[in-house]
């Protein structure tokens, strides 16, 4: 007998001899099909002026993706290289860390916002910070999230990962992962 399972919108026919093999045992293998769809970039970073570079790259990778995840220690550069992408989005505001405000907005030369997010010293989501974060999330906006532990159930597929490794006190290792 065959059996056609959809998944992921991937199709999978198996050929099954005994009894039909249920879906808890077929996602092990479906997560393996879904991984091998993860694409990663890895950037050195040597200096301050390797980072306009870096961020036209990202951002000509990431193509239509607009919600980034920026992940790394406490001064990897996590707030500095957010600044770059957003000077590469035509940002005419001053960027700075959100670490009090939590949501900082900028805009473009044509008015069009981005979303600066620093969730550090957020232990629990509230309902005003949910909903502004929601409205973020869902929104058609430009958006840099920074601390993102706190809400990592509520990202989905359409977030790029950007791990920032410090290699030394003047250089990074950049990776860009997403799906």
């Amino acid at each position: 007998m065959r059996k056609r399972i959809k998944f992921y919108n991937i199709f999978v026919s198996l050929k099954i001899n005994i009894k039909p093999i249920s879906a808890k045992l077929l996602i092990p293998f479906l997560n393996l099909i879904r991984t091998r769809h993860m694409q990663e970039y890895t950037f050195q970073v040597n200096s301050l002026a390797d980072l306009p570079q870096v961020a036209n790259e990202i951002l000509k990778l990431a193509d239509s993706r607009k919600k980034f995840v920026m992940r790394g220690q406490m001064g990897a550069g996590k707030t500095t290289l957010t600044n770059a992408l957003c000077q590469a989005l035509g940002c005419v505001d001053t960027v700075a860390s959100p670490t009090y405000a939590i949501i900082h907005t900028y805009h473009t030369k044509e008015r069009k916002p981005i979303h600066h997010v620093d969730l550090y010293r957020i232990d629990h989501i509230d309902d005003n910070v949910f909903s502004d974060l929601e409205n973020i999330i869902y929104n058609d906006a430009y958006a840099f999230i920074e601390w993102a532990d706190i809400i990592s159930h509520y990202l989905d597929n359409s977030f790029c990962m950007i791990d920032i490794s410090v290699l030394d006190e003047n250089k990074r290792e950049i990776r860009l992962k997403m799906q």
